[in-house]
Order: C-alpha cells, then sequence, then structure tokens
C-alpha cells in the first residue's frame, strides 16, 4: 500500500524545538543538564532557553545550534530533520520538503528541490559544492592509502612473496590516485591539508614526483 505524503508542513523552527526535545529525552537528559553539557564545550546556554527553543518560541543563533548538537553529541544536521515522519520541512517557502530530501541537502548528498520536488539549478549547485565533494574524495583517499600500506606490512610480516608483490602494487595504485588528487584539489584553488612525510617518502619511493606536494610539518620541530 502507498502512503501519502502528509500535507503538515513544520518550519525550520518548529523542527528544531521538537527534535532538540526528542533528542534529549531519548538520551536521558533533563534540560538543566544539556545546559550543563552546553557549558563543558564552552558555551552559555539557561535552562529556560532550552525550554522556549523546545517550544519553538525563540530563534536559535548559529552558535547555538552548533553547542546544542555538540551538547547532545549528535550530527547537527538531525537537529532539522524530522527523521522517521511525514511531515513536510519548510526549508523556504518555495521548499517545503520531506524530511529526506531536506537532510540529503543538509549533509550535502543532493541539490535543493522545490516543494514539486523539482530540482533547483542542479549545475550551479554540483560547481559549488564541488570543494565539498574533493575533500571527501581526499578523506576517502587517504584511508584507501593507509589500508595499503597496513596490508604491505602484513603481507611482509607473512613473508609470502607473491602477497608482498600484490599489497605493494596495490599501495603504489593507492598514492598515485592519492597524488592525483592533490594536485586536482590544488588546481581546483583548495588548499589541501600537508602529507605525512612518511607519505611523501612512500610517493618517491615508488617514482612518484612529489613537487609541490604539501607536507606536514610537526610544529613542536619549528626551530630544530
Amino acid at each position: 500500500m502507498l502512503h501519502r505524503m502528509s500535507d503538515n508542513v513544520k518550519t525550520v523552527k518548529e523542527v528544531f524545538g521538537e527534535r532538540l526535545k526528542a533528542l534529549r529525552e531519548k538520551a536521558g537528559l533533563s534540560q538543566q543538564e544539556v545546559a550543563a553539557r552546553v557549558a563543558e564545550h564552552g558555551g552559555t546556554m539557561h535552562q529556560t532557553t532550552i525550554m522556549r527553543t523546545e517550544k519553538g518560541t525563540r530563534n536559535v543563533t548559529l552558535n547555538e545550534y552548533v553547542l546544542l548538537a555538540a551538547a547532545l553529541n549528535v550530527p547537527p544536521p538531525m537537529l532539522l530533520v524530522p527523521l522517521g515522519s511525514e511531515d513536510r520541512v519548510e526549508i523556504t517557502p518555495r521548499s517545503r520538503i520531506h524530511p529526506h530530501l531536506a537532510l540529503d541537502w543538509l549533509t550535502g548528498d543532493e541539490c535543493l528541490t522545490n516543494t514539486k520536488r523539482f530540482v533547483i539549478d542542479r549545475g550551479d549547485w554540483l560547481r559549488n559544492a564541488e570543494p565539498m565533494f574533493l575533500w571527501r574524495k581526499l578523506r576517502d583517499l587517504q584511508e584507501e592509502q593507509q589500508a595499503a600500506a597496513t596490508g604491505v606490512k602484513s603481507a611482509e610480516y607473512l613473508g609470502d612473496d607473491g602477497r608482498i608483490r600484490q599489497a605493494r602494487n596495490s599501495h603504489a595504485g593507492a598514492l598515485e590516485a592519492l597524488r592525483a588528487h592533490l594536485l586536482k584539489m590544488q588546481t581546483a584553488g583548495e588548499r589541501p591539508p600537508g602529507m605525512h612525510p612518511q607519505t611523501i617518502a612512500d610517493m618517491e619511493k615508488v617514482g612518484l614526483d612529489v613537487v609541490g606536494l604539501p607536507v606536514w610539518e610537526d610544529p613542536g620541530q619549528e626551530g630544530n
């Protein structure tokens, strides 16, 4: 049976208040305890402020939004979308959309749609979102390189020549992909983080040109 989407629409402020209360109660925390957690993160928020926020009678500042997400130890978008509900969220007056669509937009997985679920200028969104995609890809490639490096150590420990050869080839491929992406980020105007000196050394070892690649420097080593 198909379920009809609810015609009920809630503003982001209303959703935020409801989600704050639901997540707080799920964690077994009182409003005063949430205020104490906010303080642990260096912020200041009175219990009555949290109460009014949950009731939807006050606007939340960006700093408060981040502090409350930190205090509850949840991804920030979880405070903005009523997951599991069929109520629409009014992201903008012209984008009253399903919570799943709102979540996709907030997490950068999809561009915004209007109330009729038509995509809003996908080409422009893809161009503007490119830096985020580049950084996500960098994280994935770094993890793949680290896993490949571990694979080499494991193969060498076992002393199996065939596995060693295969592991080293996989590591070389991961290093090459990482290097290419770092250069792509620089070409796109992004400033990637410095790579660990061992990673740079491994790239040189497999014959890759490392000129211009960012290298991580330990601040504690300055002047030594």
